[in-house]
């Protein structure tokens, strides 16, 4: 399964997982170290938010909350590792101006 969607994707390895919630874990698992931190959007799938408040937290991964694009830039530091957010945030289905946050 792995090779064979990562040919289709062009590529050059992949890896697969049970559920949304197990990649975006390993992903950031992947980026971040204990004393690192994230910046994440408050509109997110309950079962991501609950991750972000209390999985990572435990691995002395620091989640920063914003709730605009405008408050991205400020949260950010040296020990900053990603910037999360989803295309359709829940519940208010929120669409972020993610033209806006790539310009950080």
């Amino acid at each position: 399964l792995e090779s064979r969607i990562t040919a289709l994707e062009g590529g050059t390895m992949g890896v697969a997982t049970a559920s949304g919630m197990s990649a975006q874990f390993l992903a950031i698992a992947t980026l971040c170290k204990s004393g690192d931190n994230i910046i994440a959007f408050n509109s997110l799938y309950g079962g991501t938010y609950n991750q972000f408040k209390v999985a990572l937290p435990r691995l002395g991964i620091e989640v920063r909350w914003v709730s605009s694009e405008d408050e991205v830039k400020a949260a950010i530091d040296d020990k900053t590792r990603c910037i999360y957010t989803e295309t359709i945030g829940n519940p208010a289905f929120n669409v972020p101006d993610f033209e806006k946050v790539a310009a950080v």
